[in-house]
């Protein structure tokens, strides 16, 4: 869904806080792209697991 950049994570909180000036929902918005944030990261760190543990898993094979 997203790349791995640190920009586009800033592009995005740029965003929300926009949207969130114009409808006057801050802590929704703000809340919410702090979650989408979070699970951002832990899908990556589960998707980098994934990749350091598949030599093993292929070698006792």
């Amino acid at each position: 869904m997203f790349s791995n950049s640190k920009s586009l994570e800033v592009i995005v909180i740029i965003v929300l806080a926009v949207i969130a000036s114009m409808t006057g929902e801050f802590v929704t918005f703000i809340m919410l792209g702090l979650i989408l944030l979070q699970l951002h990261n832990i899908q990556r760190t589960i998707k980098q697991s994934n990749e350091q543990n598949r030599p093993e898993e292929s070698s006792g094979v």
